[in-house]
């Protein structure tokens, strides 16, 4: 009898890539906000950043 869990296969990778944009697009530029509010220094933002 197949095997009939494969079809994950076909929906995880864009939902993975849609979670990893929707990361980069929100959280990303809330900590940099966060950061220039508290004003923490230049290498600060630029660790957080690369």
């Amino acid at each position: 009898m197949p095997c009939t869990c494969g079809n994950w296969r076909r929906w995880i990778r864009p939902l993975v890539v849609c979670l990893y944009v929707a990361l980069l697009l929100l959280v990303l530029p809330l900590c940099v906000w966060e950061l220039q509010k508290s004003e923490v220094g230049t290498h600060s933002k630029a660790w957080l950043c690369s």
